[in-house]
């Protein structure tokens, strides 16, 4: 059984994202995945698979400065 993204998932990235003045490779190259990932995250396509760990150096700020 497949599952569904929830849309606001997948728009909330992308408002981020722009937000933040981030082309997809730009976010994709922050997040170390590829920008075909960040699209696929975008359209519903896909989820992320977070691996926490690997992520602790990424913060708010350092996506949208303040």
């Amino acid at each position: 059984m497949k599952h569904e993204i929830p849309s606001e998932f997948s728009e909330r990235i992308q408002r981020l994202r722009t937000q933040a003045s981030l082309s997809q490779s730009g976010l994709a190259e922050l997040m170390g995945v590829t920008p075909a990932a960040v699209s696929h995250w975008e359209t519903g396509k896909a989820k992320p698979s977070w691996k926490p760990v690997s992520y602790t150096h990424l913060t708010l700020p350092t996506i949208y400065p303040v």
